[in-house]
């Protein structure tokens, strides 16, 4: 990997951003906060403003000056390794918001002596930020991409002790924040309302979507009447259980329809707690193999092969049973596909019924099956949903307004850490 430059700190305006992500790159694995730090980060750029990833997974290839893979356990700092293995036996094992948040901060920590930056954001998993930004004199600021209270449940999670731990976690890490962004009104809202206090200072800035010109957006006359895509995991969360029943009914009404389902099989167990794969799931609820093959499974695609099926079906669906602001929704948008979703969580801060998409309620197979048919009965008022769709997206979503937003927030934070004082480090 290249060296880093030495370069002077940062005294005045916003100039470097360090991000936290699951992964990278961006489309491997597939995951919404990857995608969102890409895009701003694009944007950012264009506005002068330098960033790094510190992601704690990374696919095999070459990474460039500015990403810091999060070392393993195993290879990372052995001698205090040996020593925190001490401590472990002797106090019991830490919590992972304290090993995690100690490997993210011992890297942070790394980083600003060789390329000082003025900002770290971190989502709130598992609560690990609140020791991280010991290790670093630049403020932290806190994302709500998805509060475990609120996902682990819609993943069917069970409630148990671990659960309300890592949930109690992730509380604690967002109160002692200096300041906490969230893509959607709905989970600050919940936050706030769960845990019993209001963030020092919070703001509601979407997530923004990919910068796509008009000439590559979906068109009716380039688009399979007939065809439905999702794109997802099979598990609980993204509702791949709901899109397949809601399918069931679609195909006994229109007997050309077909399902595009792209994304991973996670399994789900469902509400009887029977647990399901999706081959499994499939052959019980299609047990005519010629109805079966009308579902295509395409497993994980790259962000390349969805764009290409976002423009060549008539219609995007997103049946989650929860959703904060999902990057599967905007990018439909900025796409200008007609699109079928879920009435729950930011997705009704995004769009409106029958304005520029069609909803339903949250897992009710049955609805969704009704404005499938009608969607695709009316491919020509559905394409007028996804023009209207296209057009709020370059008003809200696109990167331009928003990477202004996002940066208005930063420079707040950044006077805000400065009147209170750097923090000290550990």
């Amino acid at each position: 990997m290249d060296e880093l430059p030495d370069v002077p700190g940062t005294q005045g305006s916003l100039r470097r951003v360090v991000f936290y992500t699951p992964g990278w790159p961006p489309g491997n694995p597939p995951n919404g906060i990857v995608t969102y730090v890409d895009n701003l980060r694009r944007g950012l750029r264009t506005q002068g403003v330098e960033s790094h990833v510190i992601p704690y997974e990374v696919a095999p290839g070459p990474l460039g000056a500015d990403i810091t893979p999060l070392p393993s356990d195993r290879s990372a700092f052995l001698g205090r390794r040996i020593f925190e293995s001490a401590l472990r036996r002797l106090a019991g094992p830490r919590p992972i918001s304290v090993q995690l948040g100690r490997r993210v901060g011992r890297v942070l920590g790394s980083l600003h002596r060789r390329w000082p930056f003025d900002l770290f954001e971190v989502e709130e998993s598992f609560g690990f930020s609140a020791v991280a930004s010991r290790f670093i004199p630049a403020p932290t600021l806190v994302r709500l991409h998805g509060p475990w209270f609120l996902n682990g449940k819609a993943l069917g999670i069970a409630e148990d002790q671990t659960f309300r731990n890592r949930v109690a976690q992730e509380g604690r890490a967002i109160q002692l924040a200096l300041a906490v962004s969230s893509p959607s009104q709905d989970v600050l809202r919940q936050t706030c309302a769960h845990y019993g206090f209001e963030p020092a200072h919070s703001a509601v800035i979407p997530n923004p979507g990919p910068d796509l010109p008009r000439e590559r957006s979906w068109t009716l006359s380039g688009a399979d009447r007939n065809a439905i895509l999702f794109v997802g995991r099979f598990d609980r969360h993204k509702g791949g259980d709901v899109m397949i029943d809601a399918f069931q009914r679609v195909a006994r009404i229109l007997p050309e329809a077909r399902l595009f389902f792209a994304g991973p099989d996670r399994g789900l167990r469902d509400d009887s707690g029977r647990a399901w794969t999706l081959p499994d799931f499939l052959n019980d609820r299609f047990p005519d193999a010629a109805t079966r093959s009308r579902v295509r499974v395409l497993g994980m695609q790259t962000p390349e092969a969805i764009a290409d099926l976002r423009r060549q079906c008539l219609v995007s669906v997103v049946p989650s049973r929860y959703e904060n602001l999902p990057m599967t929704v905007i990018e439909a948008m900025a796409y200008g596909c007609p699109l079928v979703a879920t009435n729950s969580g930011g997705i009704a801060e995004l769009v409106r019924d029958g304005v520029n998409a069609r909803l339903f309620p949250s897992a009710d197979a049955e609805s969704l099956a009704a404005v499938l048919v009608e969607t695709m009965k009316n491919p020509e008022a559905s394409a007028r949903l996804g023009e209207s769709a296209r057009r709020d997206y370059e008003q809200r979503l696109a990167p331009g307004p928003v990477v202004e937003r996002m940066m208005g927030f930063y420079q707040e934070v950044l006077a805000r850490a400065r009147s209170a004082g750097a923090p000290a480090r550990p």
